[in-house]
């Protein structure tokens, strides 16, 4: 390390930014990206920069240059086609021997590339956390679209151009400190205070900070980093298992970037906050091939008045409204846990208000309506979870009447997404043996359909149906799985000692097949082997009362409380992360929380590895007055991908590995480079 001094630093990175576009331009050649390489505020003189090519499966050398007195440097991509995706590693010895390497994404080279360029502490981070699940040393490959949302990504956190803070990070729900905004996602606290590690890395002579820092982000059974970029790479990988404390200590010593956070987190996720496109109480999302995120509303309206939503919400993969959304339609009529996306990137909502299905075409134009009496004669209906299967059968829910306990609602099925083939379980009058009040549906790799029953009121006691649909059209029972609690004395309290089945939410499914159930009035999360069908439960977070739920492309489980026990009903619930392997499953890896957070339900994972869930009720919601929840909350490259749309199980991209041949892309632990 090259000693620096701060004060100086800053001036002296303005200045060389002001002189970067004339001087670069005169020693570039054509197709050339400039930039300039600061560290700790100062040039780096002397750094070897390579420029990268990262596609599906392989990282390419593309070009490499020396930088100046000035830390300017001149690399080419003429070999590049429209398609390539660029970044660079600045190092400041030799290759693969420096502690001190850089990183920055460019973009994509016939869409949004960035050829002037400055790569500093911020870009590496926001490398480190957006490529997190494509990052294999400092090479970073993957497939599309996880790959190329990743590289987009990184535009939410950084300008590349100018080395500074991006806007969206940088906005009012995540820029500002608690402070000023109580529930601003401090990301930009976060960001700076990351960056600062490296920072303190880089200014320190003696070598002493680099050796700290990559003691502190050390996983446990795992090889110590050798680099910076590693080292920021395992806290986004592992981000609740270091001291916290002692790296917010490392961060202070070098405030370069600020504001810092000022007390060390639980977990270090950086985490944005999407509140534009009609949000209103969104319930669940889905995502299509693309990336983009598809979203139902429960409300219109504000306190008092308050009336069932008739918009849809879309998003592109950036958090950024698209398809002009809202999208107004007078056949969305209060939609509550239906959101699903079919594999020809159609959106579909269900309403709970008249029963109807709306189905949207990719460019949100409405496509098909459902009406309740298309496929159930005995209203109401009150349409809530939806799946689609590998056959592209569409599965629904009906709860049935919401002032009728003792309506045990019904399962139907519309063959390949047609109005007018329409198959309902039971037929004729449900007993509720089977389903009763079913509130959500998964599809399992035979195509097989668990259903979760939420029960009866008011003790909610439920359980999970497994149905088949046969060749033929009928409808087989492969499993039952019902509450011991059905037969025992009420348990009433708020946190029930057992899952029991306590008013199941959400049902996903692993990718051996197993069932995983979400208890809401619990904080337990039930596993239902997928052959014995025997249940177990597992604890989640103590406080937590759970309702979404996905299972990432490792396995692991992702567990979204809706609330707090009600002496801290003003606190942000919690995300609760399960390991669901064979060998670890039911471990509690940690909980986490955000001040953005709001009542939580809907929560999925997208192809680059990013969690979403959906504020769907406010905090200061009451029995009297339910205020709707205020949009999406992303949490950033924190989970391992899969394939999207999701239909059957989470699967996840088979690629070849320079180093390990054809597999399944991913590392199974929360280990770095885990293979």
């Amino acid at each position: 390390m090259i000693g620096r001094s701060l004060l100086v630093a800053a001036v002296c990175s303005a200045f060389l930014w002001s002189g970067l576009t004339t001087a670069a331009a005169a020693r570039g050649p054509e197709k050339a990206i400039t930039g300039v390489v600061t560290a700790a505020g100062l040039p780096l003189e002397d750094a070897y920069v390579e420029l990268f090519s990262s596609g599906f499966g392989v990282a390419r050398l593309i070009s490499a240059d020396t930088t100046d007195v000035n830390g300017m440097f001149s690399v080419n991509y003429r070999r590049c086609s429209p398609r390539d995706l660029l970044y660079v590693v600045v190092s400041e010895g030799a290759p693969g021997e420096s502690k001190l390497v850089l990183v920055a994404i460019l973009g994509q080279v016939g869409k949004n590339l960035s050829t002037n360029v400055v790569v500093n502490e911020l870009t590496t981070v926001a490398a480190a956390f957006a490529c997190a699940q494509f990052i294999d040393g400092d090479e970073i490959y993957g497939f599309s679209p996880g790959l190329d949302n990743s590289f987009a990504t990184t535009t939410n956190l950084v300008d590349v151009q100018t080395g500074t803070a991006a806007a969206v990070i940088s906005n009012y729900n995540n820029g500002t400190t608690l402070s000023v905004y109580p529930r601003s996602t401090e990301a930009l606290l976060y960001f700076n205070t990351l960056a600062d590690m490296i920072v303190a890395c880089a200014a320190d002579n003696s070598g002493a900070a680099c050796d700290l820092l990559f003691a502190l982000t050390t996983p446990a059974d795992s090889p110590a980093p050798t680099n910076t970029f590693e080292a920021i790479h395992n806290i986004a990988r592992n981000p609740a298992e270091f001291d916290s404390a002692a790296l917010l200590a490392l961060a202070e010593t070098a405030p370069l970037y600020d504001p810092l956070l000022t007390d060390p987190p639980t977990a270090w996720v950086l985490t944005l906050h999407f509140t534009e496109g009609g949000f209103n109480a969104p319930g669940r999302i889905a995502f299509d091939s693309k990336g983009n995120v598809w979203s139902n509303n429960n409300f219109s309206g504000s306190p008092p008045t308050v009336t069932p939503a008739n918009q849809v919400s879309v998003l592109g993969p950036l958090g950024q409204p698209i398809l002009n959304s809202p999208i107004i339609d007078s056949h969305v009529n209060g939609s509550g846990y239906g959101t699903a996306v079919d594999m020809f990137d159609n959106g579909w909502i269900s309403n709970f208000v008249d029963g109807g299905i709306t189905s949207f075409s990719p460019k949100g134009k409405q496509r098909v309506y459902i009406p309740a009496s298309a496929y159930h004669t005995n209203p109401p209906v009150v349409a809530m979870g939806m799946a689609f299967d590998q056959h592209g059968n569409l599965w629904v829910t009906n709860m049935g009447d919401s002032t009728e306990p003792l309506d045990a609602g019904s399962i139907t099925v519309f063959l390949k997404a047609n109005r007018n083939r329409a198959l309902t379980f039971p037929e004729g009058t449900n007993d509720g043996s089977v389903v009763r009040k079913p509130f959500s549906v998964a599809i399992d790799w035979r195509g097989r359909a668990w259903v979760a029953n939420s029960g009866f009121a008011p003790l909610h006691v439920g359980g999970v149906a497994v149905l088949e649909l046969t060749r033929h059209g009928k409808f087989k029972v492969i499993a039952q799985v019902d509450s011991h609690a059905l037969s025992e004395s009420p348990d009433l309290t708020l946190l029930r000692k057992h899952g029991d089945f306590s008013s199941p939410k959400t049902i996903a499914i692993d990718q051996g097949g197993n069932g995983w159930i979400s208890n809401f009035e619990s904080n337990m999360v039930t596993f239902i082997d997928g052959k014995s069908f025997d249940a177990t439960d597992y604890e989640a977070d103590p406080t937590s009362h759970n309702w979404g739920m996905a299972v990432d492309g490792s396995g692991q489980l992702w567990i979204a409380s809706f609330t707090n026990p009600p002496s801290d009903a003003m606190t942000p619930p919690v995300i609760s992360v399960m390991q669901g392997t064979d060998s670890d499953r039911g471990e509690f890896l940690f909980s986490f929380s955000n001040p953005s957070m709001q009542h939580i339900t809907g929560l999925q994972i997208d192809a680059s590895g990013n969690v979403w869930i959906c504020n769907n009720w406010d905090l200061a919601t009451t029995p009297s007055q339910i205020i709707g929840g205020d949009g999406l909350v992303q949490f950033i490259g924190v989970a391992t991908p899969v394939n999207t749309p999701l239909i059957g199980p989470p699967t996840t991209a088979e690629f070849f590995h320079p180093r390990f041949g054809f597999r399944n892309f991913g590392p199974s632990k929360w280990f770095s480079f885990g293979w």
